[in-house]
């Protein structure tokens, strides 16, 4: 029997303006081959953004963000979801020659929700009332969200105001706001306080560790992978800013820096397209043909006269050239293997003076990444490349880790995808997660220190930046 629980959702409901009239007007079956073309699109872009469709009603959809799978993200997941799905009726439209609108509501609370244990997540609560009479408000192509919602995504979502939305049942009218756009074509992770920087303390061991990989791949002028792992907030982003700080003062190398997405379309190299474009000096307002020459000039200066190969492939995977103009000898099935080895090649070329790649989050990636940094640790020549990857405990569950193959790399003693072993992973991560289990005890530990050093106040900003938005104290009356 499933048990209910108490649960933090941000609930989606989104439905058709003119459904009703568009199926007076028409056959049927040509409306249910509409309708099933628009639920299947909803249903898409609701699970690229890592929600759960709950329920069709109607022609309306109601996706829940936070059930089963919680993010720290869900409630800007939820606004690019419903964001996304008023963009798609555009495509819509176009595909099946009709003219209909998207209305969408959104709204963030506390609901009640079944444990999924018979796959059954039924979301009730007044957060999911309040979601659907926000699209009831909506205009015709318009997102409504509520107080909360806008509050946990105004850094992400660019809104702006609106009246407030006469709902039956309330005595006052729902305050809302109006979602336009987000800030970023891609979620941005937040890391720490920017303007409250305290200094590194309590992390020796680590850096040092670090900064001899650097030696030691500078050194040997070969290859070398070094995982950090460990949970959100405990230091890894601000370990990898130190670290990179220091190598870029004293040895001068070649830093470059890609994260993995935890969600979207088309972000299977992600992280290798951003070390791409920061390295070819393209920027997003870049047109293709600008773009295109930018890594031409960039490819041949690494490459000489192997760069013809190299920058086909380079160019499909950032999406410059389309793969069969780019790749006509080659057949669909070995796209993925051809731009892979043209971004070995590339990075490969990148390292022959020293260089640092950081891969954040690496959790999220692709498979098709850690074959690109298995191949590059394993085959790249006089390349004095350190490969930093940042990532979350989840990383260890991954199936790339398991299998024969890096099995293999490991009894041969060479660098596996993720660390030089697999047991350097499972040592880092174990020793991480006893920082995390001890956590009030660590930073206590870390403001003792830091107030001996004068550096308390920041230290405590930080930690207090870390506390999740539902946790933190309420002044109360």
């Amino acid at each position: 029997m499933a048990t209910e629980q108490r649960k933090l959702v941000s609930v989606v409901f989104a439905d058709v303006v003119g459904s009703t009239a568009f199926g007076s007007d028409n056959d049927p079956e040509a409306v249910r081959s509409v309708m099933g073309s628009y639920f299947e699109r909803m249903k898409s872009i609701a699970e690229t953004h890592g929600g759960t469709v709950e329920k069709f009603i109607g022609d309306a959809v109601m996706v829940v963000f936070g059930v089963p799978l919680l993010h720290d993200d869900d409630a800007e997941r939820a606004v690019r979801a419903a964001l996304a799905m008023r963009d798609a009726m555009a495509d819509l439209n176009t595909e099946l020659g009709v003219s209909l609108a998207a209305r969408v509501g959104v709204n963030s609370g506390e609901a009640v929700a079944g444990d999924g244990a018979d796959r059954q997540f039924l979301v009730t609560g007044d957060a999911v009332n309040i979601a659907a009479r926000l699209q009831q408000g909506a205009d015709m192509d318009e997102v409504v969200v509520g107080p909360l919602t806008e509050s946990l995504t105004r850094s992400a979502i660019e809104y702006s105001a609106r009246p407030p939305v006469p709902a039956k049942g309330k005595a006052e009218p729902l305050k809302a706001f109006q979602a336009i756009r987000p800030r970023s074509a891609v979620p941005e992770q937040a890391r720490g306080l920017p303007a409250m920087r305290a200094q590194l303390v309590g992390r020796q061991r680590e850096l040092r560790m670090l900064l001899e990989s650097f030696e030691r791949v500078r050194g040997d002028r070969r290859a070398h992978v070094f995982t950090l792992v460990g949970n959100a907030g405990i230091g890894k982003s601000r370990l990898v800013g130190e670290v990179l700080a220091r190598i870029a003062s004293s040895a001068g190398a070649v830093v470059l820096r890609g994260r993995c997405l935890p969600y979207g379309a088309g972000i299977t190299y992600w992280p290798l397209m951003e070390i791409v474009r920061e390295d070819a000096g393209i920027f997003s307002e870049d047109d293709r043909d600008s773009a295109l020459v930018k890594l031409d000039a960039r490819t041949r200066a690494l490459l000489g006269t192997d760069a013809p190969a190299v920058l086909a492939r380079v160019a499909t995977m950032l999406g410059i050239r389309r793969a069969d103009e780019a790749l006509p000898e080659v057949i669909p099935a070995e796209f993925g293997r051809e731009i892979g080895w043209g971004a070995r090649q590339y990075l490969a070329a990148l390292a022959r003076t020293p260089a640092v790649i950081v891969l954040d989050d690496l959790q999220w990636a692709e498979p098709a990444v850690f074959e690109i940094i298995d191949g590059l640790a394993d085959s790249a020549e006089n390349a004095p490349l350190l490969l930093l990857c940042v990532a979350r405990p989840q990383l260890l569950h991954r199936d790339e880790l398991r299998g024969e193959r890096h099995r293999g790399l490991e009894a041969e003693g060479r660098g596996g995808p993720i660390v030089e072993r697999r047991r350097a992973i499972e040592r880092n991560s174990q020793a991480h997660r006893v920082h995390v289990r001890a956590g009030v005890r660590e930073d206590r530990r870390r403001i003792g220190e830091a107030a001996r050093q004068g550096d308390a106040a920041r230290h405590l900003a930080e930690v207090a930046h870390r506390v999740p938005h539902a946790l933190r104290p309420v002044r109360g009356g």
